[in-house]
């Protein structure tokens, strides 16, 4: 058998760093655990569908209750309060005012940020 120079050894062992690095979960070195980082990234993608956070603001009821139907089932697994939280106030702004719902908006989208969210 033939052995391994420390140089090829090096290389391998920065190549599986690198793939490692590579495979870090996207909720990693935030505030979020997987299930709150999923209900972030969902709401971000609702966001998008919906045209952007001032069209957002703009949907009716049923469409409300749509977008929030989207985070429902990553923010009720979630184990960070804070995106618990504002995932009931902003299920319970549905039928609101439209100004409750934007406020309900701009708090999930706030915690998303401060826990350290980048979607992806």
């Amino acid at each position: 058998m033939r052995s391994l120079s420390r140089s090829t050894v090096s290389v391998a062992a920065i190549a599986l760093a690198l793939m490692l690095a590579g495979c870090a979960s996207p909720w990693e070195g935030t505030e979020l655990d997987e299930w709150g980082w999923y209900a972030c990234q969902d709401f971000a993608e609702g966001l998008g569908k919906a045209g952007g956070s001032d069209l957002a603001y703009q949907l009716r009821p049923a469409q409300r209750a749509e977008f929030v139907a989207g985070l429902a089932q990553a923010s009720g697994l979630s184990t960070t309060p804070e995106i618990k939280d504002a995932a009931v106030v902003l299920g319970r702004t549905v039928d609101g005012s439209q100004s409750s719902w934007q406020l309900g908006l701009d708090t999930f989208a706030t915690r998303c940020l401060d826990r350290g969210f980048k979607a992806a």
